[in-house]
């Protein structure tokens, strides 16, 4: 009797790091996209976050020396009011409103002046 011999089955590795044709495909036409996204996003994400400092620096800025320039003008008009005689509530009353629009009006025209830059 004759005995069976079996046929050892040769797998071949077909593991190979060689993309198959849809990957190339794939990966020939996603790159680019995914690459260019990514650059614009990074970009886009870097020009947010500088504008936004820029933003809160200048507001910080500008709201220190508003604040200092504000003070010095109350206690001023206070004490040239008071020199004129005229009553303390009356004086602080006067001085607080014409510092309040003066502050409003070049707070307008610094906020006007950064939407300017920033249109161009």
């Amino acid at each position: 009797m004759r005995g069976r011999r079996r046929r050892r089955v040769v797998e071949d590795d077909f593991e190979d790091d060689e993309p198959t044709l849809v990957e190339f495909i794939l990966q020939s036409v996603l790159d680019p996209v995914v690459g260019s996204t990514v650059g614009r996003l990074k970009g886009a994400v870097r020009t947010a976050v500088d504008w936004t400092i820029r933003r809160f620096l200048a507001g910080g800025v500008v709201t220190a020396l508003l604040i200092a320039g504000l003070v010095l003008l109350l206690l001023a008009g206070v004490k040239g009011l008071e020199a004129l005689r005229c009553p303390l509530w009356l004086s602080y009353l006067t001085m607080g409103i014409v510092a309040l629009i003066v502050a409003l009006l070049l707070l307008k025209r610094i906020l006007s002046r950064l939407s300017d830059d920033e249109l161009d």
